[in-house]
């Protein structure tokens, strides 16, 4: 078995909660041929278009284990590059089907000063042997931006996420994931905000059913002075499923003035799913402000009446509770096939609640 995403300062064992276990997979390493750039073909190359973006030695990603797997046998490597000043606009499709089963990924995200850079992620595939292991590295220069929103709608499957995350001066990056598949989702976001005045913008959603596992390990790492990191979680469990919530905000000493706030918040459709949420508060300099707050509860039987006594149905009233706490980051999805589809997902998997 592999341990996954455990905290940078442990907690009391008893909790459960500092890491998780899982068995090992016996993955076969396959090519994987499918064509993924739908958008941005020029830009997106196999070889690296300037310097790679190193990986801090203290980054250990989901797993030691996975990790290595991605360094040493990735069947895909994608590199995105935006001159100074230019603007980019990528949609990949990663798509996982019989033909190519196995997604062991390496790409690399790079804007330079003043670019901007719009990208998609959309991993898909209902084949039930399928396997995603991907790093993302993602470097943003000064006064640059980097925007991506990720949906993963993959089926029953292992889907595994290790993402560095570095931003320079006055740059910023803006990191949109929507999970909606995987019997095991599991992620890892690193962030370093090494420049004055960066900021990262990161938000998650996320809906787990049957007896899938979510779990979610975020770290913001506050250098630069001034910085701002922002992470907010939001999910409703159904079924049987199962979701851990590491989050940590790290003041480096010498980050005065920074700000941080980290907030997760989980509905609880019965009483046979678990959540547990572990956030963490790190501080090396004295002048910042943290915020993080994490909360986990049924619906809140006030607002059901309310909406129930509008003439909707328990079943539509719970389903309007929890899409209305998920909306507004769904809007922020601006491709409209991409957010339809989320919003009609959503909808299908809140029919039995």
């Amino acid at each position: 078995m592999t341990i996954y995403n455990e905290l940078p300062v442990t907690t009391f064992r008893w909790t459960k909660a500092n890491h998780i276990l899982l068995d090992d997979l016996n993955i076969n390493k396959t090519e994987y041929n499918y064509n993924t750039v739908k958008v941005g073909k020029d830009n997106v190359s196999d070889i690296p278009m300037a310097e790679e973006i190193k990986i801090k030695d203290d980054f250990v990603g989901a797993s030691k284990e996975s990790l290595e797997e991605v360094l040493e046998i990735a069947n895909y490597k994608k590199y995105i590059f935006a001159k100074s000043g230019e603007n980019l606009d990528i949609y990949l499709d990663l798509k996982t089907n019989e033909a190519n089963p196995v997604l062991i990924g390496d790409i690399s995200i790079y804007g330079k000063e003043n670019s901007n850079i719009q990208i998609t992620m959309d991993y898909s595939g209902d084949y039930k042997n399928a396997y995603t292991n991907v790093l993302t590295r993602i470097k943003a220069e000064k006064n640059s931006k980097i925007n991506i929103v990720k949906v993963q709608r993959q089926g029953e499957i292992r889907h595994i996420e290790h993402r560095y995350s570095q931003v320079e001066e006055n740059g910023e990056v803006k990191y949109l994931t929507v999970n909606l598949g995987g019997e095991e989702s599991l992620y890892h976001f690193v962030t370093d905000l090494i420049g004055d005045n960066s900021k990262a913008d990161l938000k998650t959603i996320y809906i787990g059913e049957g007896k899938s596992l979510t779990d979610i390990y975020n770290n913001i790492r506050f250098y630069g002075k001034n910085a701002n990191g922002d992470f907010i979680v939001k999910g409703a469990l159904k079924d049987q499923a199962k979701k851990y919530f590491r989050g940590t905000l790290d003041f480096i000493k010498g980050s005065s003035q920074s700000t941080g706030d980290e907030e997760e918040k989980v509905i609880l459709l019965n009483d046979k799913v678990k959540s547990f949420a572990i956030p963490i508060l790190l501080a090396g300099e004295d002048d910042v402000i943290g915020n993080h707050a994490a909360s986990a509860g049924q619906v809140d039987e006030n607002i059901l009446f309310y909406i129930m006594s509008r003439g909707f149905s328990e079943k539509e009233a719970k389903k309007m509770i929890v899409e209305g706490s998920f909306r507004p980051i769904i809007d922020e999805i601006k491709n409209m096939e991409l957010r339809d589809f989320v919003i009609d997902t959503l909808d299908k998997k809140l029919e039995k609640v």
